[in-house]
């Protein structure tokens, strides 16, 4: 990936401390829509998942089950109200009434109850037409002819919705000066080659991804899905190009980004200051760093993390 930019073939080290010129940050920080005081929370979710991606979801569902699944007899279309309906119970049942088996909650115990609650109970009155819809629920349209590129994505079938979502998330909030980057894991348990174990992390199984947040409110700015890529990745190395992608649209704003070891690197700390990005994060000797100096400013025991100042990071001479 060309970045445009030479990067110096070899880089010193020094250990006297930097002082790199600092520009305002001058970026006005907040939603770029007003937004009335009557907002409520439905309205702020539209914003994101607005509704004619909901409608062209329902679109694709009716469509992908009367044309392509074989043997289902007496398919009701579903609206986008229903469809509502079901975002709202993929909401709550990942993230605020979580049970083993989906089965459980239409079980009249008190656990389970929100799903009682009438206007849910309407919508979902047996629970064969929700399973329905998470089996058949389609994002793309399937009559469409997949180019090659499309072919190997293994997010094709949601990358319409993915790339709306991301598009919102955007452009409808500036952030803070103060961004951070780290990996995401997205928890799915089923069939999907993508998905990666993770013992060491609260979510054990999942898809991989990294995001860039605001680090005083954890607002997602961006987010990608990198996968497996063997190309040569040079001195900026694959974590490099990842953190590069996803501070693309903020070059020249004078942010502030704060990695950890895997992804601090000071060719891609030099590299973000010449886009307008000051860079910080924590370190670990190994190749390309000097690893004596940063063994002697090692906390309490050998191989701990230190930590270096934003400042120190970008000494590069």
């Amino acid at each position: 990936m060309d970045f445009g930019i030479n990067l110096p073939a070899d880089m010193e080290w020094g250990n006297e401390r930097f002082e790199p010129p600092i520009d305002e940050f001058a970026l006005p920080v907040g939603p770029t829509e007003d937004l009335h005081d009557s907002v409520t929370a439905i309205d702020f979710f539209l914003h994101f998942f607005d509704n004619e991606l909901i409608e062209e979801i329902v679109q694709f569902t009716n469509i992908h089950v009367n044309a392509e699944v074989k043997g289902f007899q007496n398919w009701r279309a579903t609206t986008s109200q229903e469809m509502k309906s079901f975002l709202a119970f993929l909401i709550l049942s990942n993230d605020m009434l979580v049970v083993p088996r989906d089965e459980r909650y239409f079980l009249s115990t008190m656990d389970t109850k929100i799903f009682h609650v009438p206007n849910i109970q309407k919508m979902f009155p047996f629970r064969k037409r929700l399973f329905e819809l998470k089996r058949y629920v389609y994002f793309v349209n399937p009559w469409d002819v997949l180019t090659e590129d499309e072919q190997r994505d293994p997010l094709y079938k949601i990358r319409k919705v993915s790339a709306s979502i991301i598009d919102k998330c955007k452009t409808l909030y500036n952030c803070n000066h103060e961004l951070s980057v780290d990996e995401t894991m997205i928890p799915f348990k089923g069939r999907l080659t993508i998905k990666v174990r993770m013992p060491g992390k609260p979510v054990k199984f999942g898809v991989k991804f990294f995001t860039l947040c605001e680090s005083k409110t954890g607002y997602c700015k961006n987010i990608i899905y990198a996968g497996k890529d063997d190309r040569d990745a040079g001195r900026l190395g694959k974590m490099g190009q990842i953190v590069m992608e996803l501070v693309k649209d903020l070059y020249g704003t004078g942010h502030h980004l704060y990695m950890d070891n895997f992804s601090t690197n000071p060719v891609l700390s030099n590299l973000l200051r010449v886009r307008g990005i000051l860079a910080a994060g924590t370190a670990r000797p190994r190749q390309g760093y000097p690893s004596n100096d940063l063994k002697s400013v090692q906390l309490q025991r050998r191989g701990q993390v230190a930590w270096l100042t934003w400042e120190e990071m970008i000494a590069l001479r």
